[in-house]
């Protein structure tokens, strides 16, 4: 490194930490890492892969001790930090492919520093990759890593295959061997089964999940790209739940990596107090982990970070009556402040907190009442909230007209926003339910509360839907019909013990023998945490298939004859054939109900209301969420 970079590296890194700050509460919140192709190169009509995707691992970053992958890091940053997270935090393709390119232009005049050029090509390719006017310089990119830095001359190859569509080159002890002179042809191998196809993205998808849950991120995203890959190329309909998912990664590892840099300039500067609340505040707010934010609050002058953070660090269950109103005022104070991408987890926690404390605190005094009031002000700010800008490149606003019902009924095929068909005054069975936007709250903690969702399914049906538990800690439950008769699907049953689908020949939960397919324990709940199911009822001859997702991930699965099933009458509904939610004792939110039918057709209870019902014309799922495969 010569004396004039090294000089360049100065200067940068006094401008890289106003950069850095800048970024906390700024629109580079919306940073995309490689493995989350954006909607836009999604619509540009990039064609899909041709064969299976290889599974790239994830880009292996320089030696954490070396000087040099340090000194290329530093460099790095102070000459095109500032300028990356820009293009990250811009909507326009456009910015990201400028910067892309100046990258990858830089990167070959650098071809005697291996470190500093795999950090160039790396950048490169995640900001140009995603978007199909960039793919010249993301294969260049890559190109240019594979001849000059040889440790990452095969990973670099597999992402050249994946960008063309093209099957990465086997390992010499995979190659086929030459066929023997006088051997009988190898026969020409069908084409793959669909079944054995969703398997594989089944199991791609299950793999994500294990290393979100294990940390590995950036590996994490890595092969939430190959899941895109191959969704695209059988076609499946969980494509736009994948990309989705990948884009909420994506941003997740670009905050990571800004809390990184800037707890590294703290640890440089460990009295710089504005580097140190701006870090407790990216923990805290973008990346939703007040333990992370507890661990570098020493030193901070802020007067409500130093009384909440410790507070908030600590399990929701543990908190006492009066600190939980104060928390749940302080974090709506946070939301309004927030980032767009973090306002639903500040104002879910701010929930979470004031629906503990009413659940705590019994007397209606004054305290009661602020509580109540500021509950219903975050409901309904949870209610308004403008979609962020990775929700809105996946979905439609909702649309308000009848596509997708005709004469009251609901024809297969299309996706139909259930919520706005409900009354809460015609179709309350027992609690107290209110109607807050397009989202359904049960405000009080009643046995047995429930409401009937004014639709009758017959025939095959996928039912969708977004939930939160405020407060409480027993069931969540739904009403599903089935060729003629009943089942409930619970979550939480006896505060967690059992989850699943009852009853089953008769079955309770706990009387269920171990092991059976149709019931999970435990079946914990996360109070204040959005949940996504999905729920499919197909039937075959006489016997009938129930497959739901918690998350993304299948939970249970029964087949058999829907005589098999039925429902304990204190979770009956009037309307016996119609959907329905409820829970017992705990106050929930319902921010997401939409119904599919696959086969068949649905009956509105009260047709006058359908101009109510709102249709998805792109089948959108609700964001983050990856329905089981139809």
């Amino acid at each position: 490194m010569t004396s004039r970079s090294m000089s360049v590296v100065r200067v940068g890194a006094a401008w890289g930490l106003v950069g850095i700050l800048v970024c906390v509460f700024g629109a580079a919140h919306t940073g995309r890492a490689a493995a989350a192709p954006s909607g836009s190169a999604r619509r540009a009509g990039r064609p899909a892969a041709r064969h299976a995707v290889p599974v790239v691992a994830a880009p292996a970053q320089p030696d954490a001790d070396s000087s040099e992958a340090s000194e290329a890091r530093e460099t790095f940053q102070s000459l095109f930090g500032r300028d990356v997270a820009r293009a990250r935090g811009t909507a326009a393709s456009s910015d990201d492919l400028v910067v892309a390119k100046r990258l990858l232009e830089v990167a070959g005049d650098a071809t005697a520093s291996p470190a500093f050029l795999a950090l160039l090509c790396d950048e490169a390719y995640a900001l140009a990759a995603p978007h199909a006017a960039g793919q010249a310089t993301a294969a260049g990119a890559m190109e240019l890593l594979a001849e000059h830095v040889p440790d990452r001359a095969e990973e670099a190859k597999a992402r050249l295959a994946s960008l063309r569509g093209e099957p990465a080159e086997p390992s010499p002890d995979e190659a086929t061997p030459p066929a023997k002179p006088g051997a009988p042809a190898e026969p020409q191998q069908s084409a793959e089964p669909a079944a054995t196809r969703k398997a594989e993205l089944d199991a791609l998808l299950a793999t994500i999940e294990k290393k979100k849950e294990a940390g590995a991120l950036v590996e994490a995203a890595g092969l939430c790209r190959e899941a895109q890959a191959l969704a695209r190329r059988i076609q499946d309909a969980r494509l736009g739940a994948i990309e989705s998912a990948a884009e909420a990664l994506a941003r997740r590892i670009g905050l990571e990596r800004r809390a990184r840099d800037v707890r590294a300039m703290l640890e440089r500067q460990p009295e710089n107090v504005a580097v140190r609340e701006g870090l407790v505040r990216l923990y805290l707010v973008n990346l939703n982990d007040p333990k992370r934010a507890a661990e570098v609050l020493e030193g901070v002058e802020d007067s409500g970070l130093r009384k909440y953070v410790p507070a908030a660090a600590k399990p929701l269950d543990e908190a006492p009556a009066l600190a939980c109103l104060e928390l749940g005022e302080w974090y709506a104070g946070l939301a309004k402040r927030a980032p767009e991408c973090a306002k639903a987890d500040m104002y879910a926690r701010a929930k979470a907190y004031l629906g503990r404390f009413v659940s705590l605190h019994k007397t209606k005094d004054m305290s009661h009442v602020r509580a109540k009031v500021a509950m219903e002000k975050v409901e309904e700010a949870l209610a308004a909230r403008v979609p962020a800008a990775g929700d809105a490149s996946r979905t439609k606003a909702s649309a308000t007209s009848t596509s997708g019902i005709e004469d009251g009924v609901i024809k297969p095929g299309r996706w139909v926003n259930l919520l706005p068909l409900v009354d809460p005054e015609k179709d309350a069975v027992s609690g107290t339910w209110k109607r807050r936007g397009n989202t359904l709250l049960l405000t009080d903690q009643v046995k047995t509360g429930r409401i009937v969702v004014p639709v009758v399914p017959d025939g095959d049906y996928h039912l969708q839907g977004k939930f939160m538990r405020t407060s409480g800690s027993f069931d969540v439950y739904w009403h599903l019909p089935v060729r003629g008769w009943v089942v409930g699907f619970f979550l939480s049953v006896r505060s967690g013990e059992y989850g699943g689908l009852k009853e089953v020949n008769g079955m309770n939960l706990k009387d269920t023998l171990p092991g059976a397919s149709h019931v999970v324990s435990p079946s914990r709940l996360e109070n204040g945490r959005v949940y996504t199911v999905d729920i499919t009822v197909r039937g075959e001859d006489e016997t009938v298939t129930i497959a739901v997702h918690l998350d993304g991930k299948p939970y249970v699965r029964w087949s058999g004859e829907p005589e098999d099933l039925s429902l304990w009458s204190g979770w009956a509904l009037p309307q016996r054939g119609a959907f329905g939610v409820g829970a017992w004792e705990s106050q929930v939110t319902f921010r997401h109900l939409r119904l599919k039918m696959l086969t068949g057709e649905a009956r509105l209870l009260r047709p006058e209301d359908a101009d109510a019902g709102a249709a998805d014309a792109d089948g959108a799922r609700p964001s983050g969420a990856v329905a089981p495969a139809p």
